[in-house]
């Protein structure tokens, strides 16, 4: 399973065009599958209010949230795709 936790859609495609390219009987039989979020499931990071606890940059903490919610994602469509 790939997950591709961005919200770039054009990423997005670029990815799932480069696996199809070079694994197109993987992709066929099931054996990789290509997941991720909808555009609206990561919020507005700059709007969201964080307490800071760990002494980290702006950046990194937004980095850390958009990690936490892609592994919960991950996790989620590992289940129900499986």
């Amino acid at each position: 399973m790939i997950y591709v936790g961005e919200m770039d859609e054009t990423f997005i495609g670029k990815i799932g065009s480069e696996v199809q390219a070079n694994f197109p009987s993987l992709l066929k039989n099931g054996m990789i599958e290509i997941i991720s979020p909808p555009q609206y499931y990561y919020p507005n990071f700059d709007q969201v209010k964080t307490l800071n606890s760990f002494g980290d940059s702006p950046v990194r903490i937004k980095w850390r949230q958009k990690q936490n919610l892609g592994k919960i994602w991950f996790s989620f469509g590992t289940i129900i795709f499986h």
